[in-house]
């Protein structure tokens, strides 16, 4: 999590160098104002346009809805937490479990 944080820290100061301790305060200051003010008017939207996840999670259930649209589970043990899943070369495709 610190390498993601300074990754994005390093990120948002890819014009600012050579400047003082001081400058660097108030630029993150003015740097994190103007993304949280971003982040409020986007949040703002979204609830406005009443939805009920972001557009990030919504893709990611998408794009995962459609790959499980190509797995089989057959179920071997609940108890134990046991399956064998069978992947199909095509959504259209459904083999037969073993």
């Amino acid at each position: 999590m610190i390498t993601n944080l300074s990754e994005s820290v390093n990120s948002m100061f890819k014009n600012t160098r050579h400047l003082s301790v001081s400058s660097l305060v108030e630029e993150t200051y003015f740097k994190t104002a103007q993304l949280f003010t971003i982040r409020g008017r986007q949040t703002q939207a979204m609830i406005n346009s009443s939805s009920q996840y972001s557009e990030v999670v919504f893709d990611a259930m998408n794009s995962s809805q459609q790959e499980s649209n190509t797995h089989i589970v057959n179920e071997l043990d609940r108890h134990n937490h046991t399956f064998i899943i069978i992947e199909t070369q095509s959504p259209l495709q459904t083999p037969r479990p073993p």
